[in-house]
């Protein structure tokens, strides 16, 4: 669970819901959720953004077990997007 992982690299790091919160700009609540129910699906953005936070390749952030969980092609496209325009410097 993507949710675990999170939780587990946040308190190896020593920080709080607020601190990885705030470092990743996204809500306390949603970080709350996230790491605590299984079923929230965040978005490719919002891994990112915790995946860098947390000092994370987004792979390792995703993996399940052994096996990688793999995103379509067309999340991969938008995936691929977000990543140009960020590094465009567009929000």
């Amino acid at each position: 669970m993507i949710g675990v992982r999170i939780k587990e690299q946040r308190v190896k790091m020593g920080l709080s819901l607020s601190q990885l919160a705030k470092q990743a700009n996204i809500s306390k609540s949603y970080l709350f959720t996230i790491e605590t129910n299984p079923a929230v699906n965040p978005s490719l953005a919002i891994l990112h953004k915790l995946s860098g936070a947390l000092n994370m390749k987004m792979d390792d952030l995703i993996k399940e077990g052994e096996k990688d969980l793999h995103m379509s092609a067309s999340d991969f496209l938008q995936f691929r997007a977000f990543l140009q325009e960020r590094k465009a410097g567009r929000p």
